[in-house]
């Protein structure tokens, strides 16, 4: 379960930072002769959810994905709000956080666009490892 929940996190990482820089005018054409349903593969450009939450088993809330805010915002079960982190590259420390998961025993797994990377929280946020 543990390997699912972290190859589904690096699948959306990857993902992310594709589409993150993927545009429409990077798109080639498609040749004369392709079915129609393939002549436009992007309209309009391809987007990322503003902001991820994920909900643990206590009722506490976690989200990403503000660009404004490197960082993870925590809302208690009594809706006492709370921020995880700052800009930087070091443990504990986000560049645009984009997607989060909660496995199985309480551990949170923060995808960043901007380091690369995906690191490792306890439930109480103290850093346990990236990669």
């Amino acid at each position: 379960m543990k390997m699912k929940l972290q190859a589904l996190l690096l699948s959306a990482l990857c993902l992310t930072l594709a589409v993150g820089q993927a545009r429409a005018s990077s798109v080639p054409d498609a040749p004369a002769d392709a079915p129609v349903a393939m002549q436009e593969v992007v309209t309009g450009g391809v987007t990322v959810p503003e902001v991820v939450s994920v909900r643990d088993r206590r009722g506490w809330t976690f989200s990403v994905g503000e660009s404004e805010h490197h960082g993870i915002t925590v809302t208690a079960p009594d809706g006492q709000v709370s921020r995880w982190g700052e800009w930087g590259g070091n443990p504990g420390q986000f560049r645009y956080p984009s997607a989060l998961a909660i496995d199985a025993d309480g551990t949170i797994l923060v995808a960043e666009i901007g380091n690369g990377r995906v690191q490792r929280l306890a439930p109480d946020g103290r850093p346990l490892g990236m990669w």
